[in-house]
């Protein structure tokens, strides 16, 4: 394996991790015959439903777009004079932007999708 691959593979590995580290990180931890606390509404409307299944596309196609745009700038960087491998760049970094506008699309669909439905 070449060097710049281990460490591209190195650094997409720690990107990954990182957020996970600070989350673990948190300060008010709960402690023995402590109440977990629960960020559940008691009651789940269509409102609710909708807005968490779109939320939950928008971060999940963030992340993957995220890497494969990582993914595509390898390509097309380490292609050199290959004209096969910037072609395959080209073409992951164009679905990686794709994806980037459908996740900011996601976000303004739910909140057309509850407008629709009338409710407020």
């Amino acid at each position: 394996m070449k060097k710049s691959s281990l460490l591209l593979l190195l650094a997409v590995c720690f990107m990954v991790a990182l957020p996970f580290v600070a989350l673990g990180e948190g300060g008010s931890g709960v402690g023995l015959g402590e109440t977990i606390p629960t960020n559940i509404p008691e009651t789940i409307t269509i409102e609710t439903a909708i807005s968490s299944v779109f939320t939950g596309a928008f971060w999940l196609l963030l992340m993957a777009s995220a890497l494969f745009f990582l993914l595509g700038a390898y390509y097309f960087l380490m292609g050199g004079q290959d004209e096969d491998s910037v072609k395959k760049g080209r073409s992951v970094l164009t679905f990686a932007i794709i994806a980037i506008v459908l996740a900011i699309l996601s976000r303004g669909i739910s909140e057309f999708v509850i407008r629709i439905m009338g409710v407020s």
